[in-house]
């Protein structure tokens, strides 16, 4: 929200604090972190072929800081191979939450938190917002399974999402009337693959574990 202020809204208008620096930018929303690399990939490019001032691609992206890290290595993996000045950095910090990161789930697991393990959790796997939950599990010592793939009964689990909007609607619309998105997965038990199956799903209506058969 500081960024819109200071630009005005989507593309820097009159009167604004970009204005008055001799800055235009135009803003556009993208929920999708990985939409935005190629862009900022195909930037750089533009400028390695020798473009001073390239059209195509976008300039700057921004991400939530703690999501950051792994922006950045996915995206200078790929601009090392243009020459060692094409480098993705951190330039500045703006705005900051106000309670609307979170990680949401039945009461009951906030009440006894053992009885989170096995429960199904949608989200962006390794963006921000993603590590409040796996801060909690550890502060509670429920084991996180990093592989959506599979069921741990005895972990929490994950639907992966590319999107946060995608990642509430798993949970509040899905695919079953009462429990959200579902899924068929093999079961891992203490590291190992079983032949086990379970039927898992993203969450509950009625937020109460112990009226469902899933989480």
């Amino acid at each position: 929200m500081a960024f819109f202020l200071a630009n005005g809204g989507p593309k820097t208008t009159s009167g604004s604090l970009m204005e008055k620096h001799g800055v235009c930018v135009s803003i556009t929303r993208q929920d999708d972190t990985e939409k935005s690399k190629p862009e900022l990939i195909k930037f750089a490019q533009a400028l390695a072929k020798g473009d001073p001032s390239p059209s195509e691609g976008i300039q700057f992206i921004t991400v939530m800081g703690d999501g950051a890290a792994v922006q950045l290595a996915g995206l200078n993996k790929v601009l090392a191979k243009l020459g060692p000045d094409y480098k993705a950095e951190i330039v500045g910090a703006l705005g900051y939450s106000r309670g609307e990161d979170a990680f949401m789930g039945p009461s009951t697991w906030k009440d006894t938190p053992e009885s989170a393990k096995g429960g199904l959790v949608a989200g962006v796997l390794r963006d921000g917002d993603w590590n409040i939950a796996l801060y909690w599990a550890a502060q509670n010592n429920i084991p996180n399974n990093p592989d959506e793939r599979y069921y741990d009964p005895n972990a929490l689990n994950w639907y992966s999402s590319d999107d946060y909007i995608k990642a509430a609607e798993a949970f509040t619309t899905g695919t079953d009337p009462t429990h959200g998105v579902c899924e068929d997965r093999t079961v891992v038990r203490n590291g190992k693959t079983t032949n086990e199956k379970a039927h898992v799903c993203s969450g509950c209506r009625d937020l109460d574990p112990r009226g469902c058969e899933c989480r």
